[in-house]
């Protein structure tokens, strides 16, 4: 069903099975190399706002397999027949046709994966393994003040005595 909990329902012609979504979203499902082929209709569901738009892929062992091209609320459903043999890891991805996803009520309608052998496995998306990186920048080569600002520090005598003096520069006066 929908995810507004109705019928799966694209340009107005209703479907038994599928999954609805909203876009940013990905299905993950662990083949283990025994798949034999993905077939679905896509499109936006009925519910979907007048201005969403959306984009699907379908992606096998990280190289995209099949793309929708930007879909409409307007379109009709498009087919989706993809070989998968030999297909480790296979990703099902909507995203927001880089215009947010506002009303991207996008539909996988009667999807369906033949299989021999093990039946494939969902991957649930929480778990799927991130490379460890580090966020931190490495330190500039010289030290800086945030707001394009920098100090230029002197020492001078005055009176006899010594003095530490900070005459600030704006960062254009230094370029």
């Amino acid at each position: 069903q929908s995810i507004q909990g109705t019928p799966l329902s694209i340009s107005g012609k209703n479907f038994e099975r599928g999954v609805g979504t909203m876009s940013m979203s990905i299905y993950l499902v662990d083949l283990q190399g025994k798949g034999r082929s993905f077939s679905a209709k896509v499109g936006l569901d009925v519910t979907a706002g007048d201005n969403g738009s959306v984009g699907f892929y379908v992606i096998g062992d990280k190289k995209i397999l099949w793309e929708s091209g930007i879909m409409k609320k307007s379109d009709t459903a498009k087919i989706v027949s993809v070989k998968i043999k030999g297909i480790r890891k296979l990703g099902l991805l909507v995203t927001d046709a880089g215009d947010g996803n506002n009303g991207d009520r996008a539909d996988w309608a009667q999807a369906l994966i033949e299989y021999s052998g093990t039946q494939p496995i969902a991957i649930p998306t929480n778990k799927v393994p991130e490379p460890e990186v580090i966020l931190t920048p490495a330190p500039p080569k010289e030290p800086r003040i945030n707001g394009g600002i920098k100090w230029l520090a002197e020492v001078v005598v005055v009176n006899g005595r010594l003095c530490f003096v900070r005459i600030l520069l704006w960062k254009h006066l230094l370029n």
